[in-house]
C-alpha cells in the first residue's frame, strides 16, 4: 500500500502505551490550538473500508483522509461508496 499510512491504535497502544498516549495528546493539542486542520474526505463504516482502500489505491489524488467509525453506521458518510 504505497499511497496509504495505517496507524493501528490497538497495536501501538499494546506495544508502546506511553508513546501512543504522548502522540495522541500532542495531536489533540495541535487540533485544539488550530495548528492542524485535517480535511476529512469521508467518514465511513467498517463495512466500507475495503472499498475505500481500493479507491485510494486506484486514483491519483485524494483530497483529505478517510475516517472509519466501526462502532456505528454514519449518516453523512461515503462520498464515494
Amino acid at each position: 500500500m504505497p499511497r496509504t499510512e495505517i496507524y493501528d491504535l490497538y497495536e501501538n497502544w499494546n506495544d508502546d502505551f506511553d508513546g501512543c498516549k504522548s502522540d495522541h495528546k500532542h495531536l489533540f493539542l495541535l487540533l485544539e490550538m488550530g495548528l492542524i486542520n485535517p480535511h476529512i474526505a469521508s467518514i465511513l463504516s467498517l463495512s466500507k473500508v475495503m472499498k475505500a482502500q481500493h479507491h485510494i489505491e486506484s486514483i491519483q489524488q485524494i483530497q483529505g483522509i478517510f475516517v472509519c467509525e466501526p462502532w456505528r453506521k454514519t449518516e453523512n458518510s461515503d462520498i464515494l461508496m
